[in-house]
């Protein structure tokens, strides 16, 4: 049994990148560095994918830990969303000696996050952030994301889940001394299992994914994965720009209102404009994130996207952050109206007095 651990991590550049903006920050960033990155001639997609393409590079060094260097492979998609993956060969024969050596490495997911990072904020001082979204943007970030990639089984892929439910339960908790599971969290994780022919199988989770391939093929599997997990990303990121940002600017309304006649708001017509370009960039970047299965022509890669939506609950984001939008867009609509009556009704009432003035002089 061969058994790869590719770990991803996700950020958020800034917004829609073009490749010209992508490549001139690569190269920008290799002539001032030591440590260049190297753009990949073999972007190791599958041919029938149509999904639009990443610039896909890899830093000159590796991730290096003790003696060992491992390969971190990097894209940038034009959603201005970065990828970073480093695949680690732990030297394990079967799914019990990897759960041992995830128990004894228990610091690795917490160093390959400090590596990215790194990598990520190098990365970032080369693109243009909006000022007034910078910290929105630095936000961006996902935990790390384990893939277990086995392969060399000689077995039935389903038999081999069957057969390895526990220490799969075990890897995909992250409980990997435990092995004392019940049958309903046993169940509960390895449900969410897809397989097209006998020997392939994928499991996903929350926390990661064991994928089965006897044949050692899982790069379009890892691409459903990576980009479920960037359109995850993006939601939440722009849910909690909705629900904190915004809603500190309607605490500093509130306060307003209590001690102003609410002839002007500070800020009321930029804050809906800035609302107005938040839904036109959502909807950009929902656009071609989804409906993957127009862009990969698969119906079994459809099913694993769809798959990993269930379980990223992107469906269940997406919903609450659109009503949340809608329901910050109508109580600044509210406002907006609130004020434009309070300015009738001055006028009204400055009409009346100028006329009551005029009256009286008269």
């Amino acid at each position: 049994m061969d058994v790869k651990i590719e770990l991803f991590v996700f950020y958020e550049l800034g917004g829609e990148l073009t490749y010209e903006e992508i490549d001139a920050a690569l190269e920008n960033f290799s002539q001032r560095s030591s440590d260049e990155f190297i753009l990949e001639e073999d972007k190791g997609t599958p041919d029938y994918v149509r999904y639009p393409q990443p610039v896909i590079f890899r830093p000159a060094s590796g991730f290096a830990r003790g003696e060992d260097s491992h390969p971190v492979t990097g894209k940038i998609y034009k959603t201005g969303d970065l990828s970073l993956r480093i695949t680690i060969d732990p030297g394990v024969d079967n799914l019990k000696e990897l759960n041992e050596y995830l128990s004894e490495n228990h610091s690795l997911k917490e160093e390959v996050r400090d590596h990215c990072r790194d990598i990520y904020r190098r990365l970032a001082d080369e693109f243009s952030f909006d000022i007034s979204r910078e910290e929105f943007y630095r936000r961006g970030m996902s935990e790390v994301y384990p893939v277990f990639c086995v392969s060399g089984f000689n077995n039935e892929a389903e038999k081999l889940i069957e057969n390895k439910q526990r220490e799969i339960t075990a890897l995909l908790n992250r409980q990997y001394r435990r092995r004392n599971f019940s049958r309903e969290q046993i169940e509960a994780t390895i449900s969410d299992s897809i397989s097209f022919y006998r020997q392939d199988c994928s499991v996903i989770h929350w926390n990661g994914s064991v994928l089965l391939n006897d044949d050692d093929r899982f790069s379009d599997v890892l691409l459903i994965l990576e980009l479920a997990n960037i359109q995850f990303l993006k939601l939440k990121l722009y849910d909690d720009y909705i629900n904190n940002y915004l809603s500190d600017y309607m605490d500093d309304i509130d306060r307003f209102l209590k001690f102003r006649l609410l002839l002007h708001v500070p800020g009321l017509r930029n804050k809906i404009t800035e609302i107005t370009r938040l839904k036109v960039e959502l909807e950009k970047v929902t656009e071609i994130l989804d409906n993957h299965e127009k862009y990969f022509g698969s119906w079994y890669l459809a099913r694993i996207y769809s798959q990993a939506c269930r379980v990223f609950e992107i469906d269940r984001w997406r919903e609450v952050m659109e009503k949340r939008l809608e329901k910050v867009t109508e109580l600044y609509s509210m406002l907006e109206e609130e004020v434009n009556r309070s300015r009738m009704l001055f006028l009204n009432v400055l009409t009346l007095m100028l006329f009551i003035l005029w009256f009286v002089i008269g």
